[in-house]
């Protein structure tokens, strides 16, 4: 059996040289910046977000949430900072783009757990409905707001666009009467149904730190967590990214969010990168034309 660290690294090779260049910020004078704006307290932990906008017009601009991945703390380097330079591409198509802070699972010395499901997806919701109140300030259209991500960051991605109120999922102190829900999202080889993930994937154990035991002890939870629980008809347009060979968040995930949401009568695409593994295809040429293709057409006005 094929190493998957070794699949998973070869896909980054395959990215690094189809990678789009960047350019340093400093140059891009068409771009307004403004980083490490609090957005939400979680009890010692201020959650802070960075914004980069288009530094012409006077908007109100569409906006983009961009979540990172990750369940746990294990890359020190992984954090919102980690989209610095994706964001100045999003402000010169036009848009307001946003970098969150979230939590992630921490494993204490004493071996315990912190932070489970819904924690991250709360502060996700969070800063969602801080940019909606702050709209205005930001030049942001409140109606016009998208979400993407990669692996974990796309499993939040869809389910901060799929759930709302009614499905129990909202921060305590949170104002419900400011929509979290967003217009559009962007799933990067994102997790749909957990405990299949859990059987057929390579991410047990986070799964299980996030979610508090396997599917067998807690298959409430792993249902609870699942995007594909939440598919219904008036789910907003989502663009999937997949590579069909990733090992450790299986192609099958992707292709059950993509029968289940036309079943239900929602708006999905599937955008399949054969041959390759779990990369972030955000950076990819190819995807990276379809993803504002996608986000134009749903977050732009006519």
């Amino acid at each position: 059996m094929k190493n998957p660290w070794v699949v998973v690294a070869l896909a980054g090779v395959v990215l690094a040289l189809v990678a789009l260049p960047r350019t340093p910020l400093a140059a891009q004078a068409d771009v307004v910046r403004q980083d490490d704006l609090a957005y939400a307290t979680r009890g010692d932990r201020l959650l802070k977000l960075d914004i980069a906008a288009p530094a012409g017009g006077e908007g109100p601009f569409p906006a983009i949430v961009y979540i990172i991945d990750d369940w746990a703390h294990q890359d020190p380097n992984l954090d919102r900072k980690s989209l610095y330079y994706d964001l100045p591409e999003a402000a010169k198509r036009g848009y307001v783009a946003v970098a969150i802070d979230r939590r992630l699972i921490t494993i204490t010395r004493e071996n315990a757990v912190t932070w489970q499901f819904p924690a991250e997806l709360q502060d996700v919701k969070s800063a969602v409905r801080w940019l909606r109140a702050h709209a205005a300030q930001y030049r942001i259209d409140p109606d016009r707001l998208g979400a993407i991500g990669f692996s974990s960051g796309a499993w939040l991605a869809l389910l901060v666009g799929m759930t709302g109120p009614t499905d129990g999922l909202e921060p305590g102190s949170d104002d419900l009467s400011v929509s979290s829900r967003v217009q559009a999202v962007v799933n990067i080889g994102g997790p749909t149904d957990l405990a299949d993930c859990w059987n057929g994937g390579g991410v047990k154990v986070k799964l299980e730190d996030l979610l508090g035991g396997t599917p067998r002890e807690v298959p409430q939870r792993y249902q609870q967590a699942s995007p594909l629980g939440y598919v219904r008809a008036d789910n907003p347009p989502v663009l999937t990214v997949h590579g069909d060979q990733d090992v450790l968040v299986p192609f099958s995930e992707a292709q059950a969010l993509d029968e289940k949401m036309k079943a239900a009568g929602a708006a999905h695409t599937l955008l399949v990168r054969r041959g390759l593994g779990h990369a972030n295809y955000l950076r990819d040429v190819v995807a990276r034309k379809a993803i504002f293709e996608f986000l134009d057409r749903w977050l732009k006005k006519p």
